[in-house]
C-alpha cells in the first residue's frame, strides 16, 4: 500500500508544481522599474536589466532605437535587437499603462556571463552613434 501512496504523493506534487509553473514564468525577476531610470535623453545614459524592466515602448525605442525584428505572440510582443555579436530579445506585456518590458534576455559568443547588461551596452552606442553622426 506504501508504494500506491507515495505514487499518488508524487502526481499531486507534481500536478500542484506544474501548475505553478506558467505564474513564475509570468513574475518578472527583477524588482527595479524603469521610472528609476535616468532621463532617457541624456547622451552617457545606458540601460541596464534593472531598468529596462517596466519600460514603455517609446523609452525602450529612446534607448536601444528600433527593434531589427517584432514578434506578435498574443498578449504579448516580443521585441529583437542585433548588434556586434549580441541578440537581445524583449518581452512586453499588456498592463494598466499600456505594454510595458516583463522580461529581456540576451544570447552572445562575445561576452560570457550573463551577457545582458553588456548588450544593452553595445546596443546603446550604436543608438547614440548613429543620432550623433
Amino acid at each position: 500500500m506504501w508504494v500506491g501512496g507515495a505514487i499518488r504523493a508524487f502526481r499531486v506534487t507534481a500536478i500542484v508544481a506544474l501548475s505553478l509553473l506558467p505564474a513564475a514564468c509570468a513574475t518578472p525577476h527583477l524588482k527595479t522599474t524603469a521610472d528609476s531610470a535616468p532621463d532617457a535623453q541624456q547622451a552617457d545614459f545606458t540601460p541596464t536589466a534593472g531598468n529596462l524592466l517596466g519600460a514603455n515602448p517609446t523609452k525602450l525605442e529612446q534607448w536601444l532605437g528600433k527593434p531589427g525584428m517584432v514578434r506578435l505572440d498574443d498578449p504579448a510582443q516580443v521585441w529583437q535587437y542585433r548588434g556586434q555579436g549580441c541578440v537581445v530579445d524583449v518581452y512586453l506585456y499588456p498592463g494598466s499603462d499600456g505594454m510595458a518590458v516583463s522580461h529581456a534576455e540576451a544570447r552572445s559568443q562575445k561576452y560570457t556571463g550573463d551577457p545582458i547588461n553588456p548588450c544593452l551596452a553595445v546596443l546603446s552606442q550604436s543608438r547614440h552613434k548613429a543620432i550623433g553622426s
